[in-house]
């Protein structure tokens, strides 16, 4: 197993507000009339798949209650994504392929983009896009490398883990202006607790509120809200606390332009990618490398012009060198890989 560990790890930020204080602001953004919500159709399919006895003729049903999601989902289907060995037409031969599980996720994602959020600059809400169906990406692809079941559920995770960051945007457009000019001068550790230090809450937090106000299951929300300190959830159920562990991973790397100014940072991304998933620089590298056309495919689907994607194996193949550089400055010994 490849070691790249060259620095300390980066130690946990705490939460800079009571509970209590928390509460009452996740309670006003949940609240809000500003806050907007998933399309008719989409929140019938989540409450729809709820039920694992759902036939299949249903959720075809409600689908074709909306002829242009129809479509989007059966471009994705057939898109890159999914990698398909011959096309498929039928929507009911669509849903039956890809299980109630995927279904759900695949229309909440494809339904997101409709949601309007008139107070954030539309710059803004391109770049909030982008980063999400990133992490979606990554979130999806890092679950087949692995094996790891329900890898569509993951994808959702993946998308909607900064959700919270949109309400708050949205709800709170003063203390937004505060939050960006500061943010940008801190590392990547410490954005959540400037952000809680901020509102009065962290966008995890609050993106997990919204997402059970949605229906959506534990698996989905819980990594959501401690996808910032997988140290924090809670370790009785082993599935989740490992589903919580691959979306920090994953936050990580869509944020890799950040984390790769500080070498604490990167080395214990690096270490981490090592130690739990087997994955050395060279195997992150590629892996990303393979992410960026899916991303950019999904990207396509969503009707979202967010621009092109970043080039995430660039940025973490540069902050690897100087990582590498710094540790051989100092001599200690070279990550491998």
């Amino acid at each position: 197993m490849a070691n790249s560990s060259l620095l300390t790890a980066v130690p946990p930020v705490r939460p800079g507000r009571p509970p209590d204080e928390s509460a009452r602001v996740v309670e006003k953004v949940l609240a809000s009339a500003r806050l907007p919500t998933p399309p008719a159709v989409a929140m019938k399919i989540v409450q729809a798949t709820a039920d694992p006895d759902c036939p299949t003729a249903k959720l075809v049903e409600l689908l074709q209650q909306d002829p242009s999601l129809c479509a989007a989902v059966l471009k994705a289907v057939n898109s890159c994504v999914y990698a398909l060995r011959s096309p498929v037409t039928a929507l009911d031969r669509a849903v039956l392929l890809l299980g109630m599980r995927a279904v759900r996720s695949l229309v909440l994602t494809l339904s997101l983009p409709a949601m309007q959020y008139p107070g954030v600059p539309d710059q803004e809400f391109r770049h909030h896009w982008l980063a999400s169906v990133s992490g979606g990406i990554i979130a999806r692809e890092l679950c087949v490398r692995l094996r790891v079941p329900h890898a569509d559920e993951e994808l959702v995770c993946g998308l909607l883990r900064d959700i919270g960051a949109l309400a708050l945007r949205q709800v709170f457009p003063d203390e937004s202006g505060r939050y960006r000019a500061g943010v940008a001068t801190r590392p990547f550790a410490a954005h959540l607790g400037f952000e809680r230090e901020v509102y009065g809450v962290g966008h995890p937090e609050l993106s997990a509120e919204l997402l059970r106000q949605w229906r959506l299951p534990e698996p989905v929300c819980q990594p959501v809200r401690y996808h910032h300190e997988p140290g924090d959830a809670p370790a009785a159920d082993a599935d989740l606390a490992a589903r919580t562990r691959r979306l920090s991973l994953v936050e990580r790397l869509v944020n890799i332009d950040v984390v790769t100014q500080s070498p604490t940072e990167l080395d214990a991304l690096l270490n981490d990618a090592s130690t739990q998933y087997d994955m050395s620089v060279a195997d992150v590298i590629a892996f990303l490398q393979q992410v960026v056309p899916k991303v950019e495919a999904f990207t396509a689907l969503l009707d979202v012009h967010v621009g092109r994607c970043p080039d995430f194996a660039a940025t973490l193949t540069q902050g690897h060198e100087a990582l590498v550089k710094l540790a051989l400055e100092g001599n200690r010994p070279e990550a491998e890989g």
